[in-house]
């Protein structure tokens, strides 16, 4: 499967719904926020843990939406479709409930 079609035809509608993708959003925002922080306390041992606030927040929004992150099936493409997803998000290219087709 390429990743054009994983995002098309597994990803968008894994995340379809914009609870979901805006909780991934601030999982993001939480992750930088925590970096930050981290590398201001000058503990740089704790920056193994940035990943966490963004999976916590990104699975908070699939529990609401009732449905099962891809990470666990397609780790590598999930990682990629996460920040496509993200781009997409920020510069306006994906609004609303997504159409897949």
């Amino acid at each position: 499967m390429t990743f054009d079609e994983f995002y098309r035809v597994v990803y968008l509608p894994a995340h379809r719904e914009p609870v979901c993708r805006w909780l991934h959003v601030a999982g993001l925002a939480a992750a930088a926020t925590y970096a930050v922080v981290v590398v201001q306390l000058d503990n740089w041992l704790l920056l193994f843990l940035t990943p966490i606030p963004a999976y916590l927040f990104g699975w908070l929004g699939h529990a609401l939406v009732h449905n099962h992150p891809t990470f666990f099936e397609y780790p590598f493409l999930s990682f990629r479709g996460y920040w496509a997803m993200v781009g997409a998000m920020l510069f306006g290219r994906l609004r609303g409930r997504p159409t897949i087709s």
